[in-house]
């Protein structure tokens, strides 16, 4: 997710409310920090800080991105159990 000042937080999605505030499990935010270097102008370096269980403010939101889709559960007990032996 791309916030309105440029920072990306990653994380595993929780929840979403009607105000499209976003919970995220594990998260880690990334952000380019630019730095003077004298006469050459400045150079940018990212820093990385885990936040861990957090909540977006929707109004933040600039871009949401899917990186990963989780498998169902239905074919995760399908694929656990032998052939033939049905799904409850």
């Amino acid at each position: 997710m791309t916030l309105s000042d440029g920072r990306v937080v990653t994380g595993k999605y929780q929840c979403l409310d009607e105000h499209m505030n976003f919970i995220l499990q594990g998260a880690t935010e990334r952000r380019v920090v630019r730095e003077r270097a004298g006469v050459e102008g400045s150079v940018d370096r990212q820093e990385v800080r885990n936040l861990g269980l957090v909540m977006l403010p929707g109004k933040h939101m600039v871009k949401v991105e899917v990186k990963e889709i989780g498998k169902d559960p239905l074919e995760i007990r399908r694929a656990g159990r032998k052939e033939g032996a049905g799904v409850p």
